[in-house]
């Protein structure tokens, strides 16, 4: 699929080659980092990264900036941010990239794409002027956190809870509760028009590699978090929840402390995780266990028209 325009040419590239871009260091610098989108794209195979394929925006062969796309057989209608040089035209590039991967997702019949930018994005402003050009609607705004990991960093021992792994409690099981979190956590979230249930899980289990961790007080669930690392040290958690009859007794601390543990044993040296603006429970979770407010996050959303 080729797309003119008085610059250049932006082309989707041979459909066994794949993008690494999201595993990319923060400390990396540009020149690196396009050094390496270079030398990956020859190599990276889509049973290494859960992404379908990208865009690439070129001039005179030299690369300009690039966009990717997740997979739409799984139904993860997600765009990344794109990632664009320096240069005199990065507004219509931006765009160019924007309507490129609406048209591309179109042909698939899906509902809605979604995307987000983050203040800390390059060319954050260009970009949030392009995407709003393009169609997109912002839905949600979030504050993101980090902390640095260390070994056993809570050496105190929790006798409220018990923990048990996601593979012991059973994928249907904890689907259920997710299902009874997510109605009551949509009150304070603020989401306009939540996405349908089985897709939401579906991305949680795939982001998460299904490494889960259940709650349970008295033998019975009360709650659960899914965990996993991106990149090589970098960890996040998918979903985090307590059932809503158990809410307001410190349990979603204690479960979200238990994850930053088991994300440290895994090797994560640093965590990063969001919430919506106005989910003050969350926020001061976040606060409680020890991670700092880094930046915000916008979330937008693309709602496709078929008549």
């Amino acid at each position: 699929m080729n797309h003119s325009n008085n610059i250049g040419i932006v082309r989707k590239i041979k459909e066994d080659e794949f993008d690494l871009w999201l595993a990319f260091p923060q400390s990396l610098d540009d020149k690196e980092i396009f050094k390496r989108v270079d030398r990956d794209k020859k190599w990276i195979k889509k049973d290494k990264v859960p992404i379908d394929h990208f865009f690439v925006f070129e001039k005179d062969k030299q690369f300009f900036g690039k966009i990717c796309l997740s997979g739409f057989e799984n139904r993860w209608n997600y765009l990344a941010t794109p990632i664009i040089k320096d240069c005199d035209d990065v507004k219509m590039i931006a765009k160019d990239l924007y309507q490129l991967a609406v048209k591309e997702w179109k042909q698939y019949k899906l509902s809605y794409l979604e995307t987000y930018l983050s203040k800390d994005d390059k060319h954050f402003e260009i970009l949030k002027e392009s995407i709003q050009e393009v169609g997109f609607i912002e839905i949600q705004q979030f504050y993101e956190f980090q902390k640095y990991l260390k070994n056993q960093i809570y050496q105190e021992k929790d006798e409220i809870l018990e923990f048990v792994k996601g593979n012991v409690f059973g994928l249907p099981k904890i689907k259920k509760l997710y299902e009874q979190s997510r109605k009551q956590s949509l009150l304070y979230t603020g989401h306009p028009n939540p996405p349908d249930v089985d897709d939401e899980f579906e991305i949680i289990v795939r982001i998460t590699n299904i490494d889960f961790i259940v709650a349970l007080k008295d033998k019975e669930p009360i709650g659960f978090s899914s965990i996993g690392l991106r990149g090589c040290d970098t960890g996040g958690i998918g979903y985090i929840c307590v059932l809503p009859q158990f809410r307001g007794n410190g349990y979603g601390k204690i479960i979200h402390r238990e994850s930053l543990n088991a994300l440290s044993k895994k090797g994560a040296k640093e965590y990063r995780g969001s919430t919506n603006i106005e989910n003050y429970p969350m926020i001061n979770i976040f606060k409680s266990n020890g991670c700092k407010k880094e930046n915000e996050r916008f979330a937008y959303r693309y709602e496709f028209s078929y008549i």
